[in-house]
């Protein structure tokens, strides 16, 4: 089964088994027991009975999550963090909206009429309606874009630490692909930016005010790649522009 059915999903927002079989198999010895013990019954009992290209049970994704997460963020295994990310968020929105559905379709246990439809009593429907109330699902949707936009922030910040010029993609590339609202207003990089918006999952069902957001958050990264390189090739010339002392933390050392 896909994951999600009925959704318009980028296929590049499809966390298949296979990245979950590659997850599994990469999982830190320092991970918490209660994650190591895992790998072994996914293997044995998720992966082996579904295709490589379906979406991975909820609890694999939340594994997967955390074994990146914990016991501190694996900082080069960001760009798989927010896949992971993006894929519960849309489970977030499908229960959301199941929720939803339940909640119209249901009746009151005194209902003569309740054969085959679902019975609420007032405290089951008084927490479901809390749980899908506009205000609740708005400020979860604020929470996630913003670790988006942090975790695309951080990652900028471990690039340049560990970034291979003989190697890695320009760093440009990367900003690219996650701040295009941003870079968008430069005319030689729109095309690129476009297929960005398109084509990357952590740009899903983005908003207008998202995308404001994001740019926000990507001229912050574009002033910290410019103050890092200034920084990195003149360093006594970089604290004196901006008043700053030598010995204090740089923005090569403090992102």
């Amino acid at each position: 089964m896909r994951c999600v059915p009925g959704s318009h999903v980028p296929e590049t927002t499809q966390t298949s088994t296979s990245t979950a079989k590659h997850t599994v198999n990469t999982t830190r010895p320092s991970a918490p027991a209660s994650l190591t013990s895992t790998p072994d019954l996914i293997k044995r009992r998720v992966l082996p009975s579904v295709a490589s290209s379906a979406c991975p049970p909820l609890p694999v994704l939340v594994y997967a999550t955390k074994s990146i997460l914990e016991p501190t963020l694996v900082l080069a295994q960001i760009p798989s963090l927010l896949r992971l990310l993006v894929h519960l968020e849309i489970l977030r929105n499908r229960a959301a909206n199941t929720i939803h559905h339940v909640l119209l379709q249901s009746v009151q246990p005194s209902n003569h009429k309740s054969q085959g439809r679902v019975v609420l009593d007032d405290t089951e429907r008084e927490t479901l309606e809390k749980r899908t109330k506009a205000s609740r699902l708005l400020a979860q949707r604020k929470v996630y874009r913003k670790i988006i936009d942090g975790c695309c922030l951080l990652h900028i910040h471990h690039l340049w630490r560990t970034y291979d010029e003989s190697k890695d993609p320009p760093l440009t590339d990367h900003l690219i692909a996650y701040f295009p609202a941003f870079f968008t207003r430069d005319p030689d990089l729109r095309p690129n930016c476009e297929a960005a918006l398109k084509q990357l999952p952590w740009h899903h069902d983005i908003t207008e005010q998202e995308l404001a957001e994001n740019s926000l958050v990507g001229a912050q990264a574009a002033q910290f790649v410019l103050d890092a390189a200034q920084y990195a090739e003149n360093p006594q010339q970089y604290c004196a522009d901006h008043q700053c002392a030598q010995h204090r933390s740089s923005p090569v050392t403090s992102g």
